[in-house]
C-alpha cells in the first residue's frame, strides 16, 4: 500500500471543512487547502521561500493525513457525546 493511500477520496480540502474540530497539526497551503499527496503538496500554493522537494512534501503529506484522522476522530466522539 502506498504511504499517500487515504480512506479520503481526495488529494485535498480546504481546512474549513473541519471548523473548529481542525487538528492544530493541519499544514495547509496559503490558500487554506490540506493536500494528502505528495503530488498535490508540489503543486500547492506555498510562500516563496519554502523550498518544496519531494522528501518534504511527503512529510507535509503524511503529517496531513495523520492531523485529518485526529480531526475525524475528534468529530466522530463529539458526534457520539452529543446524539
Amino acid at each position: 500500500m502506498s504511504t499517500d493511500s487515504y480512506h479520503m477520496s481526495t488529494d485535498s480540502y480546504h481546512i474549513s471543512n473541519f471548523g473548529s474540530f481542525a487538528s492544530p497539526n493541519l499544514r495547509p497551503d496559503l490558500d487554506g487547502y490540506v493536500y494528502l499527496t505528495t503530488a498535490a503538496v508540489i503543486d500547492g500554493v506555498w510562500e516563496a521561500m519554502v523550498e518544496m522537494d519531494e522528501d518534504y512534501a511527503a512529510e507535509i503529506a503524511a503529517q496531513n493525513r495523520a492531523a485529518t484522522r485526529e480531526s475525524e476522530e475528534d468529530i466522530a466522539e463529539w458526534r457520539a457525546r452529543n446524539t
